[in-house]
């Protein structure tokens, strides 16, 4: 299992920052400003329907012209198939699961049974 981890500096932006507005315009219609140039920025949506809101999601807007992602906190993690159990264990214990993930009845199903040993 590949793991991507970026830590940009940037804080999470909403859809209304005037700077995601902009953002938006210089990928579709306007010019670029002299005074800004292009970023990955991450956006949260203003309206969080299903997956999103359970997983706690955001997205990345990548503007036109932004150079590609060379920084340093860009890492990748390989994670040995033997500790693939323990990993899990250790995310339940975070509360990040199935339901959590997937917020549905089947898989609030899947982790109940799991948490309780239920086999059918």
């Amino acid at each position: 299992m590949t793991v991507s981890l970026v830590s940009s500096g940037i804080d999470v932006k909403t859809m209304r920052n005037p700077f995601v507005e902009y953002a938006i315009g210089l990928s579709f219609w306007n010019q670029p400003r002299k005074d800004r140039y292009p970023y990955v920025l991450p956006v949260r949506p203003d309206i969080v329907p299903g997956r999103i809101g359970q997983q706690g999601s955001c997205f990345t807007l990548h503007m036109h012209g932004v150079p590609p992602a060379t920084n340093g906190t860009l890492i990748t993690i390989v994670v040995d198939a033997a500790g693939k159990k323990t990993i899990r264990g250790e995310l339940r214990k975070l509360n990040i699961n199935e339901f959590t993930i997937f917020g549905d009845l089947d898989h609030l199903s899947n982790e109940i049974k799991r948490t309780w040993g239920v086999s059918l």
